[in-house]
């Protein structure tokens, strides 16, 4: 019999107690179907499940076997709760595979199950998702990604999966509501923030704790999470609870690309997200795109000056190697910024990638 709140994977049913009881007193069916007054046929039916037993079947056991009859229908009444109880679980386990499938058709499902963030638990997977993006349904959910909108850095050029990048930024939004800042976002801080932030990256190290504590200094959240397949991202900035956050992936790992991506989101949450009325959310892709190259000259600019770059590039075209070096060590010294910066800026405005240097861009952990 099942105890309260405790479903047993198959109802068992009264039956088979008596089939046991049969055996272990060696009375053959046909004998107690005799003694009792009942059918062979009718006795069968019930010990192999497809009968019940009533109030006057039980009164009969009890008669014959000395169990008392409310033992019986006790059985028979679990049995049935039993039943309808598994039934039950059925239909909802049919019901959450159904909605499942739905599920990972607008959900990394595989990118959070790498992040540890599922289990084996179906109905538990469902809760977490619908807790990850803020839904309370099905609908919720298909409705936040067919208008998902935010700010990217992302490159153009590699294959974008939609739903792995609206997952990307839904997680980033989860994490970030459980970062606690001290100091407020002031918007009259910009200018200092990007001095502070500068003096920091000159050396190139600790870029991500040096990163994280300048920016809780003036009130801006900031994570760094891995990006799922198909993902190109590198930064993206949103307001939580109308505070800024700012996220990456190190998709490159590449200190200029790191240092790039921070300027270029420090631009969106300064300029735009507290303008556009909508969190920060466009509606309409050309905006986007402007918004997008704004953010790009800002962090072009900041890092090195519009004019010293066209005369540094221009002098440095086809030069050797290690006069390169050298003189790319003095430019850098010379604008206040590391390196590995104007060397991947060179390389990508020039597409040499693979020019010989003995400046790694690579971060140091």
């Amino acid at each position: 019999m099942a105890t309260k709140n405790t479903l047993p994977y198959k109802a068992t049913h009264p039956g088979e107690i008596l089939k046991d009881e049969l055996d272990a007193r060696e009375i053959k069916q046909k004998d107690f179907a005799k003694e009792i007054g009942m059918p062979v046929t009718a006795l069968n039916e019930l010990i192999k499940g497809k009968r019940s037993i009533t109030a006057d079947t039980a009164i009969l056991l009890e008669a014959s076997l000395g169990i008392d009859a409310k033992f019986w229908l006790d059985l028979q009444n679990q049995y049935d709760l039993d039943s309808a109880s598994i039934q039950q679980k059925n239909i909802e386990r049919i019901k959450d595979i159904e909605l499942w499938k739905i599920i990972k058709e607008n959900v990394p499902v595989k990118y959070f199950e790498k992040l540890g963030l599922l289990t084996n638990s179906l109905s538990k997977n469902i809760e977490r998702i619908w807790d990850i993006y803020q839904c309370r349904d099905i609908n919720d959910l298909l409705h936040y990604v067919a208008t998902q909108k935010a700010y990217f850095k992302k490159s153009e050029k590699l294959c974008n999966n939609a739903v792995n990048i609206g997952g990307w930024c839904q997680l980033v939004r989860y994490k970030a509501k459980d970062i606690c800042l001290q100091n407020p976002f002031d918007l009259s801080k910009k200018d200092e923030l990007v001095r502070d932030l500068k003096t920091a990256y000159l050396n190139g190290k600790n870029l991500e704790s040096q990163t994280l504590n300048i920016l809780n200094k003036y009130g801006i959240k900031f994570i760094i999470l891995s990006k799922p397949e198909q993902a190109p991202i590198d930064g993206y900035s949103f307001l939580s609870d109308n505070i800024p956050v700012i996220a990456v992936t190190l998709r490159k790992a590449t200190i200029d690309n790191f240092i790039f991506s921070i300027f270029h989101e420090i631009y969106h949450v300064y300029n735009h997200l507290y303008t556009e009325g909508n969190n920060g959310e466009l509606n309409i892709e050309d905006e986007v795109s402007i918004k997008e190259n704004e953010a790009n000259v800002f962090a072009k600019d900041i890092l090195i000056p519009k004019d010293e770059w066209s005369k540094f590039k221009r002098e440095n075209i086809c030069i050797n190697h290690a006069i390169f070096d050298k003189k790319l060590i003095e430019f850098a010294n010379k604008v206040g910024i590391h390196p590995s910066v104007v060397l991947g800026r060179y390389c990508y405005e020039t597409s040499q990638y693979k020019i010989r240097s003995r400046i790694s861009r690579k971060i140091d952990y």
